[in-house]
């Protein structure tokens, strides 16, 4: 676990540290464990770093990434 600053009562949240996928085309060895799917994560405040709007470039194509005034993500192409 990875402790974050919470800014709204200044204190700490707990967010799962999460590693990526096992990208490795060959099969896990008896001995090793099997992986576990995880999911790439990011705490919505170190992506925007203070701004209200972040560029995604996803297969060459620019998608917007937009936070509201109700706190709320809307993703645009």
């Amino acid at each position: 676990m990875r402790m974050i600053p919470n800014n709204s009562s200044h204190s700490l949240i707990n967010l799962p540290v999460m590693t990526p996928l096992n990208t490795s085309l060959a099969p896990p060895r008896p001995d090793q464990p099997v992986p576990v799917h995880r999911i790439n994560g990011m705490d919505s405040r170190t992506l925007f770093a203070g701004a209200k709007e972040v560029l995604i470039l996803h297969h060459g194509e620019p998608y917007r990434l937009r936070e509201t005034r109700q706190g709320k993500l809307i993703l645009t192409k």
